[in-house]
């Protein structure tokens, strides 16, 4: 009887990575298969594991020949495989298939008869972590079943054998067999049967484990052979579509996919490559550029138009330079010119065809990002910077508007700051996060207003959506290269959107965030809690007011992931109305359950005022202190959380001293966590605090920010953000910590500044409730960002340059690039401190992250202090790398106590 799926596997020289993957085919829950091994000459054990796997597995056959290479092996594998095979899949011999994939293929093939399906992929990588594969997020992002490449484009992509399982009549129909002798024999395959197939179905599961491994044929880029087999391989897939009638449009946006993905790859391997790789480069992908379409090129990014440019013209010496520069300055350039407005870039030395640095509107975004938006004294005041990305010098922000579909509510933007040295700081902020080094933004920042009671004005009566709902979308415009440009404004940070805030008893004005987009969404409000209460040790009871006249008769629970529902009768009048919900209804499963009413004309979604206090009510008989949590949700809606017992804030303040005070209840059943964790949003680095635990339930915590006890003693907390637990004194499983989270009403008084004169700490929300701390930069804002960084290697090589008769007498430390006070330079330090000597004594400190002793002077990594004793210090002293650009200036001395190798 012939099996439904035969398996094609090639094995040359794995026999590291083999037996994995044989028992993840023997173990596929889907038995109904034949693998068929092809040895390709292998000179390592792998043949003799394979063939353990064929003696007590009947389903597993190994066929032997001589090396011919990955396509011949897999050409091999079919023509000897059973003709009767419904379906036909190759896996390469060091990956992995997950458990069920290929009967969850199937199972797609079976219902919807396409010609074959193609799956998600994991990078399987060399630690055994699984992530996903990033050329395969978008391709595999969700399930479409009997889908085609000409209907989504995307699939262009998608462009391995191994995560597909094909028909086999199709395959046979139409004669497929892999190229041999070449690297990357899978597109000349796989893009075909893309367009060939009458449909294909998209698995958004993973399927296929893809392992990293530096010798497999996918790490070898900078190589002659690499690009002249990919070019190749693309131009073969190229030709196939051109043949075809058509197919016009599919073979523009193939090339256009080629020259921006498959020798992108390339493009990125040029500063590794040699002068023959270069020579190689540069012949097959200026072979293959020279069969695109003039209108293929046109329709590139800027960047991507720009190097294929110098590529066609074998400018490779600039092509270098720009990709040097594109690590630090990317999509960075000037502007040339009004009405035809052109990029400048810096790298290239002669001039570029007008047509390929001529800028769309694409090419000159605008950035509008708000620093702070807080709800004060009723209105909506924001903060921010806006630029064209690229202009810099144009005029301030000076307008924006709120835009819900053709409808525009005008917004006046009031510009900050101004050149330097006026003592705005909003232009200085913007350069400093543009992340680039070549402008200066100095007149972006700005400050606007938004009435609440203005927009929904605006939006009553004229919405026509459900529930009388109008998303309005903030927008700034500027004037740049010529004309006016308009960019959403964006919230930096990813802080948590302000609460909502009710203009009257019915309308409320709720700020969302759009990926990092702040809007703002006016709502009718249907049905509103006004009370909760524990009627007994189990039994909830929620009063609600019925604003609309509806007339529903019971109270519906919904989890939100499981849709699960549970009904309970109201009761009471037509405007209140209340429900009892038992607590047994309740699991101790870490469940959100929303709220509405039903059984009237429609369902009304209940909300919650954010000017009340939570409600918290534990949970009888569960183990462990669990408690349901009522409250409102990120948009103002009532949600009972279903949740083990976790800390609230309930009082927060900055005091006089610069302490960040900190009160709330936890009424943990154990009575035995008593220690607040400081943990780094990044590199996890803890600081902990002792908190006052009463009997109650009630803490309070006191946290000095500017010094926090360590291993090297008090010091500031690093940069960047600090999320706030408690935990069991000694417990060191993260897992095991619990949370700090801020009551409801105070989500409208954070953020909270601390402008200390060590560095600017602020409290803020993250994940509705979720309390962090975020420790701002030691470095004035002018000295942050690449173009702060610029400016002062700019100073550093006048300074170097100067007479060497003006070099100080001063000793420069390092350890460990300013992380110590410690290793060879503290001993070198200890002598020469010992010998009195008129030597002044400066210690490089990173982020404030080491103590100096008494007689040693901290010098800030990267600060324009830094630079300057770096140019005029008579002495250096370190035991790691200087940086690249620093050059020795006449007269001084650099000892470089780095151990390990002979050659300083």
């Amino acid at each position: 009887m012939a099996p439904r799926l035969t398996v094609v596997v090639p094995l040359y020289n794995v026999e590291e990575y083999l037996g994995a993957c044989l028992t993840s085919l023997a173990e596929q829950t889907m038995a109904d298969l034949e693998v068929v091994l092809v040895d390709d000459g292998s000179t390592d054990n792998g043949p003799s594991l394979a063939q353990e796997f064929v003696d007590r597995d009947p389903r597993f056959r190994l066929i032997r020949q001589e090396n011919a290479g990955l396509g011949a092996a897999r050409n091999t594998g079919v023509r000897e495989a059973d003709p009767k095979g419904e379906f036909l899949t190759f896996v390469d011999s060091d990956d992995v298939v997950p458990p069920g994939a290929y009967a969850r293929m199937l199972a797609e093939l079976d219902s919807s008869g396409s010609d074959f399906a193609t799956g998600n992929v994991l990078r399987l990588r060399a630690n055994g972590a699984l992530e996903q594969s990033p050329m395969f997020r978008k391709p595999m992002e969700k399930a479409r079943p009997a889908t085609h490449v000409t209907r989504d484009w995307i699939l262009l992509g998608d462009r391995i054998a191994c995560n597909k399982v094909f028909r086999r009549t199709f395959w046979d129909e139409h004669a497929f067999a892999f190229p041999t002798g070449v690297l990357y024999e899978d597109i000349a395959v796989v893009l075909p049967a893309h367009f060939l197939a009458r449909s294909v179905d998209v698995v958004e599961e993973p399927v296929y484990h893809w392992r990293d491994r530096d010798g497999s044929i996918t790490t070898r880029r900078a190589v002659p052979k690499g690009i002249r087999d990919r070019v190749t391989a693309v131009t073969t897939v190229s030709r196939f579509l051109a043949g075809r009638d058509g197919m016009a449009e599919a073979k523009q946006r193939y090339d256009a996919h080629a020259l921006s993905g498959d020798l992108w790859l390339f493009i990125e391997a040029l500063p590794d490559g040699d002068e023959e790789f270069h020579t190689a480069f540069l012949d097959h992908a200026g072979a293959f550029a020279s069969t695109v379409e003039p209108a293929v090129f046109a329709g590139l990014p800027l960047d991507l138009r720009v190097k294929w440019q110098l590529i066609r013209e074998r400018r490779i010496a600039e092509l270098l330079a720009l990709l040097q520069e594109e690590k630090t300055d990317r999509d960075a350039f000037h502007v040339r010119g009004l009405l035809r407005p052109r990029a400048h870039l810096p790298a290239l030395r002669d001039p570029l065809p007008p047509a390929t640095t001529a800028l769309a509107p694409a090419d000159l975004p605008v950035h509008a990002h708000l620093t702070e938006a807080v709800w004060r004294d009723g209105l909506l005041r924001l903060t921010g910077y806006a630029y064209v990305r690229n202009v810099p010098g144009g005029p301030p922000p000076r307008l924006g508007w709120l835009r819900a579909g053709k409808r525009l509510i005008p917004l006046r933007l009031r510009p900050t700051g101004g050149p330097r040295g006026s003592g705005g700081s909003g232009g200085d902020e913007a350069t400093a996060r543009s992340g680039r080094s070549l402008h200066r933004y100095e007149r972006a920042g700005f400050e606007a207003v938004v009435d609440p009671r203005a927009i929904a004005t605006k939006s009553k009566n004229k919405s026509k959506s459900k529930g009388g709902r109008t998303t309005w979308k903030l927008e700034a415009a500027l004037f740049g290269a010529g004309r006016v440009r308009r960019g959403p404004m964006r919230l930096t940070g990813t802080p948590a959107p302000p609460a909502p805030l009710y203009t009257d008893e019915r309308n409320r004005v709720v700020p969302v965030l759009s990926g990092n987009k702040l809007e703002l969404r006016t709502e009718r409000v249907a049905a509103v809690l006004t009370g909760r209460s524990a009627v007994d040790d189990d039994t909830l009871r929620l009063e609600v007011q019925v604003l609309d006249d509806d007339g529903p008769v019971a109270l519906r629970l919904t989890e939100w992931r499981t849709k699960e529902t549970q009904e309970f009768a109201l009761r009471g009048s037509l405007g209140s109305r209340a429900a009892d919900v038992p607590l047994s209804a309740f699991r101790g499963q870490d469940e959100i359950w929303g709220v509405q009413l039903v059984g009237g004309k429609g369902r009304l979604t209940v909300a919650a005022r954010t000017d009340a206090e939570a409600g918290r009510y534990p949970l009888p008989g569960v183990p462990g202190g669990r408690e349901v949590y009522v409250a409102p949700n990120p948009s103002g809606d009532l949600v009972l959380t279903d949740r083990a017992v976790q800390p609230v804030v309930t009082s927060v303040q900055w005091a006089e001293g610069g302490e960040l005070v900190l009160e709330g209840a936890f009424p943990e059943p154990s009575g035995t966590i008593g220690e607040l964790v400081l943990r780094h949003g990044g590199h996890h680095e803890e600081a902990t605090v002792d908190v006052e635990l009463a009997e109650s339930g009630h803490f309070r915590a006191v946290v000095r920010p500017t010094a926090v006890d360590g291993p090297a003693g008090p010091l500031p907390l690093a940069e960047g953000r600090w999320y706030l637990f408690l935990r069991e004194p000694g417990e060191r499983d993260p897992d095991a910590y619990r949370p700090l989270r801020l009551d409801t009403p105070l989500h409208t008084t954070l953020p909270l500044q601390q402008a200390s004169l060590v560095r600017p700490f602020t409290l803020q929300r993250r994940y509705h409730d979720r309390l962090v701390l975020e420790s701002g930069s030691a470095l004035p804002v002018t000295e942050q960002g690449p173009y702060g960084q610029r400016i002062q290697r700019e100073r550093y090589a006048a300074l170097r340059a100067a007479d060497r008769d003006q070099l100080r007498q001063a000793v420069l430390y390092s350890s460990f690039d300013g992380r110590q006070f410690s290793d060879s330079p503290r001993a070198i330090h200890r002598e020469l401190a010992s010998r009195k000597t008129d030597i002044e004594h400066l210690w490089v400190v990173r982020d404030q992250q080491a103590a100096v002793p008494e007689g040693v002077r901290a010098i800030a990594l990267h600060s324009a202090e830094w630079y300057e004793a770096l140019a005029r210090s008579r002495w250096v002293v370190t035991n790691t790398h200087l940086p690249q650009w620093f050059e020795r200036a006449e007269g001084q001395c650099v000892v470089q106590t780095w151990h390990g190798t002979p050659l300083k």
